[in-house]
């Protein structure tokens, strides 16, 4: 049975000049920076194919435990590495992490193995579920040959891949899904007019959420206007009325009442002064 081929490495070269990256770290992050920076490296060596793939939570918050700083810590950290091209840049936006700058440093202890270390271009065919990486020297038979640790691990990464997808999905769905107040259907119930159903939420779906917000408070007056008065749900929104000053009309037969009262005082008042002259 052939010898598993190794892809990782026990130790790791650490160059004592300071760089401008060191200096950076010290002075913006101080101990915890520099020690941090140590351990993410040693993580890289020790892991097989030398990247971090942080968008798995959980080994997100394996690499937090392990340097003893924050998720946001971390996060504004490595950020600040791939400014530095300490890390790429490009895979980082996709939370790998991944330094050409480290595999160069390993790579004399690839010297006698029948493996190469694993270049970027790889990496990338690999995540993606391509099988591309191939043996320098031999392929031995058996269970420990590179193209099968591959073939497993390449299997390994396309489920979990599969398994983020999902995650992904189910969480954009609850966004799309998400009762954000006030709704569409909160505006249009609340207006009580139905004209203009489509146009007013084509128009609704344009409105910033503070503009929203201020709508349904303007609508606790405005929609006591009785609905002859209200102007169509689609011209109030395009004409942004809900920054008019609310002026409510009261009611025709509240007013026919109110002047029918002050005509029946006006009447038994010219009838008392007829009945006191006729006393007279």
């Amino acid at each position: 049975m052939g010898r598993r081929q190794k892809n990782n490495v026990d130790y790791f070269p650490f160059i004592c000049k300071e760089g401008e990256t060191t200096k950076y770290v010290e002075n913006t992050y101080g101990n915890d920076g520099f020690a941090t920076w140590v351990k993410i490296l040693r993580a890289l060596a020790i892991t097989d194919f030398h990247f971090l793939d942080l968008s798995n939570r959980k080994k997100l918050m394996t690499l937090c435990s392990t340097c003893k700083v924050s998720e946001d810590f971390l996060m504004k950290f490595l950020s600040d590495l791939a400014e530095f091209k300490e890390i790429d840049s490009e895979l980082w936006v996709k939370k790998i992490v991944w330094s050409d700058q480290f595999i160069e440093s390993i790579e004399d202890a690839y010297a006698k193995r029948t493996n190469d270390i694993i270049k970027r271009e790889e990496l990338i065919h690999m995540l993606k579920g391509f099988r591309t990486r191939k043996s320098r020297k031999r392929r031995s038979k058996g269970p420990g040959n590179t193209q099968s640790i591959l073939d497993n691990t390449i299997v390994k990464n396309n489920k979990v891949k599969d398994i983020k997808e999902e995650e992904t999905k189910e969480e954009e769905t609850k966004l799309i899904t998400a009762d954000v107040w006030p709704s569409f259907l909160d505006f249009w119930n609340k207006y009580d007019k139905d004209v203009g159903k489509t146009k007013a939420e084509k128009i609704w779906q344009t409105i910033q959420q503070d503009a929203r917000e201020k709508i349904m408070q303007h609508l606790d007056h405005y929609a006591l206007k009785d609905k002859q008065y209200r102007k169509d749900p689609e011209r109030y929104l395009k004409n942004e009325t809900w920054n008019d000053e609310v002026i409510i009309t009261p009611p025709h037969n509240v007013t026919d009442k109110r002047q029918q009262q002050n005509n029946d005082l006006k009447s038994n008042f010219a009838k008392k002064i007829v009945s006191g002259n006729n006393s007279k």
